[in-house]
């Protein structure tokens, strides 16, 4: 599944933003805590699709309440070092069907496997539905450790970020991660080495000849 994630402050630009998302996408990230005006029924009504809504104050339960009162939402997406296993959560995600994804970033680097692999257990520990753990890629080595992450067989999102990552965003869909962050266009970019839909098709329509 390839997303388009958006990380405004007003709404109308959320909304200007989810007009221009080609039907390629099968679902959208929207930061709820960036939007100083964020209204659940605007956004509902412009997306029918599957949505991931990115908590990045989960302090706020009222908000996170609201945005479970409808099983329109698919997933909820909080840091993993931010979420302590709050029942009272977990029960309201179960309650309308939403799946948990507990997300970790390193902006700087990538660590070794064995750490990775920590991270990993942390969040399922956690009783996350899904797994995200995106690091940093310094070299091309680096990107060999998500790789090794997929084949856990876990449910899980993983590639690194940066221009040595750019790999890892490549081949990992085809390795068994669950979602992959593409930009409609320059303007949604959100994160270093993230591709655009152009050199998404065109990097994916070119990958069979060298799997051959």
């Amino acid at each position: 599944m390839i997303c388009a994630s958006i990380r405004e402050q007003k709404m109308g630009n959320v909304l200007g933003k989810i007009a221009k998302i080609p039907s390629d996408y099968d679902l959208i990230e929207v930061w709820v805590n960036k939007i100083e005006d964020f209204n659940l029924e605007q956004l509902m009504a412009a997306w029918k699709g599957e949505m991931i809504l990115k908590i990045t104050d989960i302090s706020n339960f009222s908000l996170i309440k609201k945005i479970n009162s409808t099983d329109a939402i698919t997933y909820i997406d909080i840091d993993l070092d931010d979420f302590g296993g709050d029942m009272n959560l977990q029960q309201l995600l179960k309650k309308h069907n939403a799946k948990l994804i507990l997300s970790y970033h390193d902006f700087e680097a990538t660590p070794p496997l064995s750490e990775a692999k920590k991270i990993l257990q942390k969040g399922k520990d956690l009783g996350a539905d899904i797994c995200k753990i995106i690091f940093t890629a310094n070299s091309f080595q680096d990107t060999l450790v998500p790789f090794e992450l997929l084949k856990t067989g876990s449910d899980i999102i993983t590639f690194c970020m940066g221009e040595f990552g750019k790999l890892s965003r490549i081949y990992a869909p085809h390795l068994g991660c669950r979602i992959n962050f593409v930009a409609p266009n320059e303007d949604f970019i959100t994160a270093d080495g993230q591709l655009t839909l152009d050199e998404w098709k065109a990097v994916q329509s070119a990958l069979p000849s060298f799997e051959k």
